[in-house]
């Protein structure tokens, strides 16, 4: 029976190789989150906290497409949104339904990517039930509010005409860092200086004077240094205006790192890419310490790779660098820092790199003025490749996340260096079975050679001239290739033909011609079965075509002949008739061309009879 695509199918199917760092930035984050198809509206993928948080399984989410969560009446609204929708955005407030009923508002933040060719959107969720719910009942019963006002999280304040605080509460007064009783009976702007050329204060005066209601969102610097985001509601009231304040400082802290995961998922895309599509190593190896460089925040960074044979790690590319010093250096296995990393296969970090003795690269240290240093060896399918290292020029301690992402870019750079490898490796041997190719077939017309005396060396003049025509008449380099293999077997049918007829001195007999006539289809039948030679066969197989027709074996006319067999067949017919035979010595030059002159329009295309002259000239 079979098994039904899962959300784990499609994730990989989606990411590809990828889909693994998704576990990192995706799968385990707090807030709930989901990838969905903007065209169909269905759940590509869903995180654990938005299962946890809409009572649906995995497999439940991936047969139901985001509207199935919205009560019908939204339904306009949210096609309306995707279709206008652009870049990162704070998409609004909406109404989801969970799984056992309930109605919840929330807020989403999302982002519209491009994945493998594919558009598809990214969904933060934050619940905002319980702050809507708050809201509502203050703009019901202000009376009912001061009741509770006490026990709110969310911060509440009246400001007096005078701009002095009337009230505050708790919450509000933690949320600027200051003290209730500090605060009670003194100006905004003795408490905050400063917070008069804010943009906030302006909605202030705005709603102070002219009594109308505002919503913003606003980054606040606290006296003690600290800042902090939070959304506001700033209405008129009877002893001046009234602000509700609910702290988004952690929904902005999340924001922030999706997008800077975001941003390492696209880096780590950019190298995907890199890997994919240059066959040159250095690129590819510039492209991802771009990506070091820019989302590590390093000063420095290089990647030395290792000669297996040699036991060395050498320079191979580098950024951020003074001076070329560090080109000229090669390490050994075992030698300073990075050559034990290699051998030990681990990771170091030496914080105080002026300190230390044993960095064994002292001169890169006197011209950069390096102070940390972190490397890690680059690993694929259990070989080091080589060693990726960074550098700061102040001190630098890296948390969890950083060093995360430091090993995930030297996993990638790893799989470049190793498919750079493979490559090399899978081209030589291309190389080897190409000449080896080549060679066979070149024994193969020596031994044609070989066997039929009175030809010997045809084929070698034939061949050259065949090519030096087909490139004057404009063929690729491409088809050369199959104009010189099918130049070089144009009588492997020949192989077929008894000794008796072959090599007889005298004129043949009809029965005899008949049987010699068969040597095309013989090549035929050799050589249409070797996929290798498929396209060499049009020389094997029509080069005793005649442009009126009158030719054998199949007697094509005109164009129906191929290119490669209508050039051929004129040097063919020139080196023969200019050869000696045992029946009868080769004919002049002059006389050749005047034979072939006579043929064009019968047994030749007059284009190509031209062409052939002027070459010969």
């Amino acid at each position: 029976m079979k098994q039904k695509p899962n959300m784990q199918e499609s994730r990989k199917r989606l990411f590809g190789k990828d889909h693994e760092h998704y576990h990192l930035i995706f799968d385990d984050n707090p807030l709930p989150m989901w990838f969905f198809d903007p065209e169909t509206l269905k759940f590509l993928d869903v995180n654990k906290a938005a299962i946890k948080k809409y009572g649906y399984s995995s497999d439940e989410f991936f047969n139901m497409t985001i509207a199935d969560i919205r009560p019908p009446e939204d339904i306009g609204r949210l096609v309306e949104t995707i279709k206008t929708r652009q870049g990162l955005q704070n998409t609004g407030e909406w109404r989801h339904i969970l799984k056992d009923g309930t109605i919840i508002q929330v807020d989403i933040t999302s982002e519209m990517l491009l994945i493998n060719g594919k558009k598809i959107i990214l969904a933060a969720i934050h619940d905002i039930t319980r702050h809507k719910l708050t809201e509502n009942e203050l703009r019901n019963s202000l009376d009912r509010f001061h009741q509770t006002l006490e026990n709110m999280m969310e911060g509440y304040q009246i400001i007096g005409f005078d701009w002095r605080y009337l009230y505050i509460n708790e919450a509000a007064a933690k949320q600027g860092r200051q003290k209730r009783e500090e605060l009670i009976g003194r100006t905004m702007m003795e408490a905050y200086p400063g917070i008069e050329y804010t943009q906030m204060f302006l909605m202030l005066k705005d709603c102070m004077k002219n009594r109308v209601t505002h919503q913003m969102e606003n980054k606040f610097e606290n006296p003690d240094g600290s800042t902090g985001w939070f959304k506001l509601s700033i209405q008129p009231v009877p002893e001046g205006i009234f602000i509700l304040s609910i702290e988004t400082t952690e929904r902005k802290q999340a924001e922030e790192n999706i997008n800077k995961q975001l941003s390492r998922v696209k880096a780590l895309r950019e190298i995907d890419l890199a890997i994919l599509y240059s066959r040159n190593l250095h690129e590819t190896l510039e492209k991802a310490l771009e990506q070091v460089m820019s989302h590590l925040r390093v000063d420095a960074a290089d990647v030395l790779l290792l000669n297996p044979a040699t036991s060395i790690l050498k320079f191979r590319a580098g950024r951020g660098f003074r001076s070329n010093t560090i080109k000229n250096f090669e390490l050994k296995l075992g030698e300073g820092y990075a050559g034990k990393a290699a051998l030990e296969q681990s990771f170091v970090r030496i914080p105080h790199l002026k300190e230390t003795k044993d960095f064994a690269r002292d001169k890169v240290l006197e011209s950069e003025d390096f102070s940390s240093y972190i490397a890690t060896p680059l690993i694929a399918k259990g070989q080091v490749r080589g060693m990726l290292e960074v550098f700061h020029r102040a001190d630098f301690q890296p948390d969890a996340d950083w060093l995360q992402f430091f090993d995930v870019l030297a996993g990638q750079i790893a799989i470049a260096v190793d498919n750079a490898v493979l490559f090399n490796t899978l081209e030589h041997s291309h190389t080897e079975l190409a000449l080896a190719y080549e060679t066979t077939l070149e024994g193969w017309s020596a031994a044609l050679d070989l066997r039929d005396k009175e030809t010997e060396g045809h084929t070698q003049r034939v061949t050259a001239l065949t090519l030096e025509l087909a490139k004057q008449m404009g063929i690729s380099l491409a088809d050369l290739i199959n104009v010189r293999r099918g130049a070089l077997l144009h009588d492997i049918g020949k192989m077929g033909i008894p000794d008796q007829i072959l090599l007889k001195p005298d004129k043949l007999t009809e029965d005899e011609w008949a049987l010699m006539r068969m040597h095309p289809v013989y090549a035929y039948d050799l050589l249409s079965h070797i996929t290798y030679l498929h396209d060499a066969l049009e020389i094997p197989y029509c080069h005793h075509e005649k442009w009126d027709g009158t030719g054998y074996p199949r007697g094509l006319k005109g164009t129906e002949i191929p290119l490669a067999a209508r050039i051929f067949s004129i040097v063919d017919v020139y080196d023969a008739l200019t050869s000696d035979r045992p029946y009868r010595k080769g004919w002049s030059r002059e006389k050749t061309l005047d034979y072939i002159r006579a043929q064009s329009g019968s047994h030749f295309e007059p284009r190509v009879v031209e062409e052939f002259l002027k070459m010969l000239k």
